[in-house]
C-alpha cells in the first residue's frame, strides 16, 4: 500500500514534468489517476529553474562574462525549461483581454493558435522589461530564483480552489483531476518555504516580492479571470508570467535602493 503511494506521488511529479516542462520523462506511463498530485510538484519546476539561474549567474560572474550575454541567457532559461507554455498562455490571454469583445468571443481567441498584433507587442515588451530587471540583479539573486516558486505555487491555487471558465481544456482538465485540499496544502508549505529562504537574504526585500505576487494574483482574480468567467490554463499561464515580471522589477528597484544605502 506505502509503495503504491508513493509511486503515485513520483508518477504526479512526473507528470508535472511532462506538462508543464521540457524536462524528459521517458519509459514511465502515466494515467489518470497519477494527475491527482501533479499540481503539487508545479512548483518544483520552479525550484529546478531558480537554480539554473543562480548557478548561470555564478558561472556568468566566474568567467568575467558581459552583462549582455549574461541577461540574455538568464532571460531565455524560463522559456527553454517550460518550452514557453506559461508565455503562451501570457500571450493568448493577451489578445484576448485586448480584444474587447464578449467573453464568449474571448474564450474562442484564447484557442486560436494563432498570435495577434496585441500578444507580439506585449510578448516583445515583457521580454525588454525582463531583461532589464535582470541587469540590475546581482546581490538578489537568492530572492529572484524563490520567484519561479512563488509564481507557480499561486497559479496552482488558482487551478484547484478558481471556478474553470470552460469544463474542456488543460486547466479545467488539471482541476478535476487534482486534489484540491492536498494541492492548497502543499502549496502553502510552498510559499512559506519560499518566504523563509527570502527573509533570510533580506526581509524587506522579501516582503516586497510578496506583496507584489498577491497584488498581482488580485488583479489575475478580480480582473482577467473574472472577464472570462472563471479561469483557464491559458490565464494562469498569464498569472506565471506577469507575476515574474513583477517581482524581478520589485528586486531591481531593491537592489537599487540597496547601492544608495536606503534598504
Amino acid at each position: 500500500m506505502e509503495r503504491a503511494v508513493r509511486m503515485r506521488i513520483i508518477k504526479g511529479m512526473l507528470a508535472a514534468f511532462m506538462t508543464f516542462s521540457r524536462i524528459p520523462v521517458v519509459g514511465v506511463r502515466i494515467d489518470k489517476g497519477d494527475m491527482k498530485y501533479s499540481m503539487c510538484f508545479l512548483p518544483v519546476i520552479g525550484i529546478i529553474i531558480g537554480l539554473i539561474q543562480w548557478w548561470a549567474d555564478a558561472a556568468f560572474t566566474w568567467l568575467g562574462a558581459g552583462e549582455l550575454m549574461r541577461v540574455a541567457l538568464m532571460t531565455a532559461v524560463p522559456v527553454l525549461v517550460t518550452g514557453g507554455i506559461h508565455m503562451d498562455g501570457f500571450c493568448d490571454t493577451t489578445d484576448a483581454v485586448s480584444s474587447y469583445q464578449t467573453k464568449e468571443r474571448k474564450l474562442e481567441i484564447l484557442k486560436d493558435s494563432n498570435a495577434g498584433a496585441f500578444a507580439v507587442i506585449y510578448g516583445v515588451l515583457w521580454f525588454v522589461l525582463y531583461a532589464g530587471a535582470l541587469s540590475e540583479i546581482h546581490t538578489l539573486v537568492g530572492i529572484f530564483a524563490c520567484t519561479y516558486v512563488i509564481s507557480r505555487a499561486m497559479a496552482a491555487m488558482s487551478v484547484v480552489n478558481f471556478r474553470a471558465a470552460r469544463q474542456d481544456g488543460m486547466g479545467a482538465g488539471e482541476q478535476k483531476s487534482s486534489s484540491k485540499n492536498v494541492t492548497s496544502a502543499v502549496m502553502i508549505i510552498w510559499l512559506l518555504l519560499s518566504v523563509g529562504v527570502m527573509a533570510n537574504i533580506s526581509l524587506p526585500c522579501a516582503v516586497a516580492v510578496i506583496a507584489a505576487a498577491v497584488t498581482v494574483f488580485f488583479v489575475y482574480s478580480f480582473c482577467i479571470c473574472e472577464q472570462f468567467g472563471g479561469f483557464t490554463g491559458d490565464l494562469a499561464g498569464w498569472y506565471v508570467q506577469v507575476s515574474e515580471l513583477v517581482m524581478a522589477l520589485v528586486i531591481a528597484v531593491a537592489e537599487l535602493l540597496m547601492k544608495k544605502g536606503c534598504i
